[in-house]
């Protein structure tokens, strides 16, 4: 992890960018036991301004009628001096519901509990 957030930053100073991605971040409890496919998709994308403080945070689900979709960050909502936290979800048939409303209520409370981090 920390190794990630090092190859961010200085990415982020190469290029001159004022926005740092940070990939593929497990958003389930720590200590929760995990099927192989939550281990696969219980995951999300955070993209964020490297040098503001204090910013607003979207968290972005993306579309595909809970059988398909990857998470992504849209387009229209770079570069807006906000951070956004991209979120993949278990999708049906392989799981029912509520199963994808909980992975997206797990990675609700992850940003709560670590965005002040970034």
């Amino acid at each position: 992890m920390k190794l990630l957030i090092l190859f961010a930053f200085l990415f982020q100073l190469a290029s001159g960018q004022d926005y740092l991605t940070l990939k593929d971040l497990p958003y389930q409890p720590d200590g929760a036991q995990l099927t192989d496919y939550q281990k696969e998709r219980c995951k999300l994308d955070l993209y964020y301004p490297a040098d503001k403080k204090n910013f607003a945070t979207v968290v972005w689900f993306h579309g595909g009628g809970i059988t398909g979709g990857q998470k992504h960050f849209p387009k229209e909502l770079l570069t807006q001096g906000i951070a956004i936290a991209a979120v993949n979800y278990r999708l049906a048939p392989r799981v029912k519901s509520p199963a994808y409303i909980e992975d997206c209520a797990a990675s609700i409370a992850w940003v709560f509990k670590n965005i002040a981090r970034y």
